[in-house]
């Protein structure tokens, strides 16, 4: 899984700098929490089972952490920013079943799946996200939850290529057999008719959850939510230079460059604190 909180050139380092310091460090700990959890998944180096082995420890440990119990620190501040923004554990374990789903290697075979997928790795952390900003409109709980699919979907349009050649496949494969393309077409980085029609599948489904996301979105909560409408806006411009570049990710690569980024955030600052 590309983990949407990987580092500081994150579209997340750039929305959430410049919050209060509560928030801040409540998101500083969450992002360190949701990295080193995916980092475990990740891990190249390790066998499958030495990997299972420690995702099950950690996860042990997360939940003695609820109860400030855990070896580790941040687990155990974990449990703090649970209790203290009074977020639902259930959303940890749907994280954690995300990871799980990389660790085990789990085949996406329809869309259905890949939009749960999606639900489990990244709307989970946009619920955390909404509950450590605040919140008025109950509403903003389906703006996380199809804003964290829109983002998700993009990220998989971007690293297929990536993701391909790390043994991992997010693309349905209902999908390859609608369009008429196969793995072994991706594994030649077939760009033609077939893998455009996906792509053009896949974007599409990005701007529904995107369109979605913002309907639910409660201008009143504009000066809390800033943060989260930045990264939604970085990751639809993202989306844009996909579909500006034709959907050839197989050849090229694409990103928003840390001027852009700090350019949208800074927009949304400003909106948030004045309303302008």
């Amino acid at each position: 899984m590309q983990n949407l909180s990987d580092n500081k050139k994150s579209s997340f380092f750039y929305a959430f700098a410049l919050l209060p310091k509560r928030e801040r460090e409540a998101m500083n700990d969450f992002y360190t929490f949701a990295h080193l959890s995916d980092e475990i998944a990740d891990n190249t180096e390790k066998s499958i089972e030495e990997k299972k082995k420690e995702f099950a420890d950690w996860k042990e440990q997360f939940n003695l952490g609820l109860k400030g119990k855990s070896h580790f620190y941040l687990l155990n501040r974990i449990g703090d920013i649970i209790r203290e923004f009074n977020l639902d554990v259930k959303i940890f374990n749907d994280l954690f079943s995300g990871m799980e789903d990389d660790l085990n290697g789990k085949k996406i075979t329809a869309l259905v799946e890949l939009e749960n997928y999606a639900y489990k790795v990244a709307s989970t952390i946009g619920l955390v996200i909404i509950e450590i900003l605040g919140y008025n409109n109950p509403d903003e709980k389906q703006f996380a939850v199809n804003l964290g699919k829109a983002l998700q979907i993009t990220n998989i349009m971007r690293d297929v290529k990536k993701d391909y050649f790390n043994s991992r496949i997010y693309i349905p494969e209902e999908i390859f057999h609608k369009f008429g393309y196969s793995s072994h077409d991706l594994s030649d980085l077939k760009y033609n008719d077939s893998f455009l029609k996906i792509m053009k599948f896949l974007g599409a489904k990005s701007h529904k959850f995107f369109n979605d996301a913002f309907s639910y979105f409660d201008d009143k909560d504009y000066k809390t939510l800033y943060p989260a409408v930045g990264m939604g806006k970085i990751y639809y411009e993202l989306l844009r230079k996909i579909e500006d570049g034709n959907y050839n990710v197989l050849q090229n690569d694409f990103s928003v460059s840390k001027l852009k980024k700090l350019a949208i955030i800074f927009r949304e600052i400003i909106k948030g604190r004045t309303g302008i």
